[in-house]
């Protein structure tokens, strides 16, 4: 019931509604201004095990099957608040940098593969955000081996398997807020133009009834007498 008649108000006050749309329009660009887009860059890094005692030619990729352990442990390293700080300082950049970058196993490679992003708001900080993290996976992954006293010739490696060569633009999170901010002011303002219509028509109504009211109290225009002979 209520949203007929929110309806039935919308169509009578078009015109507002016409408003509510074009501020509408103009706070989702406006957002979308202010917000900005994000620059992501991708690295893929792989963890390779050490080389076989006595056999250093031995083909390393054809033993990565047990190295997946690993990834999870570096990975929950790389990705934790003092992890974050490291990178970020050990790279000269501000510590809240370190948030700026995502680590996670790559879900789509049975290769102990991590997938480092950065997502920035530039794209030189995308770049050094990304180097930052990369290099820092590599000084966790020795610091977590040499902590359990694991010597060099021991210990597994990682490379980077990939990088993008450049950062990538990317509007989606820019498009969600603004699309977030474009349904709230709309819908506000459909509300606000659905309630001033109720008032207006409440307004109407009282107007036109105190009207019927005059209209009983206004001067009889016959004679006293008659007036009263009638009313006998």
């Amino acid at each position: 019931m209520y949203l007929r008649d929110l309806t039935a108000s919308l169509l009578r006050r078009w015109y507002l509604v016409a408003v509510v749309v074009a501020v509408t329009l103009g706070a989702a660009v406006g957002v979308a201004r202010v917000v900005g887009p994000s620059y992501e860059q991708n690295a893929a890094v792989l963890l390779l095990p050490p080389a076989t005692p006595g056999s250093p030619d031995t083909n390393r990729y054809l033993a990565l099957g047990g190295l997946s352990q690993a990834t999870d442990v570096l990975v929950r390293a790389l990705t934790s608040e003092s992890g974050r700080t490291a990178a970020a300082a050990r790279a000269g950049l501000p510590a809240s940098a370190g948030k700026d970058f995502t680590a996670a196993v790559d879900p789509t490679s049975s290769a102990p593969v991590i997938i480092v992003t950065a997502k920035t708001t530039s794209v030189g900080l995308a770049r050094a955000v990304l180097t930052a993290a990369v290099a820092e996976a590599s000084v966790t992954l020795a610091r977590l081996q040499q902590q359990v006293g694991i010597g060099a010739a021991d210990r597994i490696d990682s490379v980077v398997l990939t990088r993008d060569p450049r950062p990538e633009i990317a509007r989606a999170s820019q498009f969600r807020i603004s699309l977030v901010a474009a349904v709230g002011v709309g819908a506000l303002g459909l509300l606000a133009v659905g309630a001033a219509d109720t008032v207006l028509a409440r307004r109407r109504d009282e107007a036109e009834d105190a009207g019927g009211v005059g209209e009983g109290l206004v001067d009889d225009p016959r004679p006293h007498g008659l007036r009263h002979a009638h009313g006998s």
